[in-house]
């Protein structure tokens, strides 16, 4: 998807458009839907919308680096690769071309448990990747993830902590995609019985938290320090 953007559009939505009319349409409504009325989607788009970059002046710019620190990786840029999910029917090389990508261009990644290929990989030394992890198991099983993700060279653990039952995705009903199902299908009982006592055993010193929207939902860490 080479060329400038139409000049009515972003560059974003330039890409967003383009990738509209190149995938299936089951597949573009699972990858830009929201859940329900859309208004979760709506927000993250004006939240980020309302961050702006603001340029310094008389500055001497002669030597300039963009590159930054993640969890005691060197990055060439403060960028990382959010996890995606379903990767794998989005591009034909799945998790691995993710981190291929990422890994050439010196940013960090993320890559979920719920890929087929994303148990297999191996993050090199050099690299900074993190491993987002659904609670598909119990107490035992869990441990067992954590250990083989540090095992296997990621640098930090995402734990995804906000599905404990699925929404109804319009989009994925209307179009009958592979996620259509999730709206009636029950989650697994350890995610819906997963708490913030059962996650402190998995402390790590790199451990991030998918799915906390509000400063309320942390006062549980508070039960992690006791």
């Amino acid at each position: 998807m080479n060329g400038d953007p139409a000049p009515d559009r972003s560059f974003t939505e330039d890409r967003a458009e383009r990738a509209r009319r190149t995938l299936p349409a089951e597949l573009w409504a699972y990858l830009s839907g929201g859940a329900e009325t859309g208004a979760a989607l709506r927000r993250n788009r004006d939240a980020l919308d309302a961050v702006a970059l603001v340029p310094r002046v008389l500055v001497d710019v002669t030597d300039i680096a963009c590159s930054a620190s993640l969890l005691g990786r060197e990055l060439l840029l403060p960028v990382m690769l959010a996890p995606v999910g379903s990767l794998h029917l989005v591009h034909e090389q799945g998790a691995a071309g993710a981190q291929r990508a990422a890994e050439s261009a010196g940013i960090a990644y993320a890559l979920g448990s719920a890929l087929p290929d994303a148990g297999a990989l191996r993050v090199p030394p050099r690299a900074c990747g993190l491993f987002q992890l659904y609670v598909d198991g119990n107490q035992d099983w869990l441990d067992e993830q954590c250990a083989a993700a540090v095992d296997r060279g990621y640098s930090g653990l995402i734990v995804t902590v906000d599905a404990p039952v699925f929404p109804v995705r319009p989009a994925d009903v209307e179009t009958g995609n592979h996620a259509a199902l999730r709206s009636v299908r029950d989650t697994s009982a350890h995610r819906r019985s997963f708490d913030w006592t059962a996650l402190r055993r998995q402390i790590l010193t790199n451990m991030a938290l998918l799915g906390t929207p509000t400063l309320a939902d942390l006062r549980g860490l508070r039960v992690l320090k006791r």
